[in-house]
């Protein structure tokens, strides 16, 4: 049978209510998925919600970069890079690649 045809064998079963009588029913870490299970209950992750508080969110990410990176602008040419007063993390835009210093056309660089 096609992907198709399972595919609608399978929305035919679960719309009629007799997809649990299914001999094959798909499994997710040896547990059918049959149900309204949680991600917990089929064990794809067993996080709660007091373990979320050791992640970063996208925000925090873009705060830690943003402390570690700070743009300065862009320079025509990687000759026009300052060649002092730059302090860790300052990163500039070359427009024009610059094949002797491994550099290509809109690299940025720091």
């Amino acid at each position: 049978m096609s992907k198709i045809g399972n595919l609608a064998l399978l929305l035919a079963l679960s719309s009629n209510n007799d997809y649990e009588k299914m001999k094959n029913l798909p499994k997710i870490n040896g547990k059918p998925v049959v149900g309204d299970k949680t991600s917990a209950e089929l064990g794809i992750i067993d996080k709660t919600v007091d373990d979320l508080e050791n992640y970063y969110t996208k925000t925090d990410v873009e705060s830690k970069l943003a402390i570690v990176f700070r743009y300065k602008g862009s320079v025509q040419t990687y000759a026009q890079l300052p060649s002092s007063g730059q302090i860790v993390g300052d990163v500039y835009n070359v427009i024009e690649a610059d094949k002797s210093h491994h550099i290509e056309a809109g690299d940025n660089v720091c």
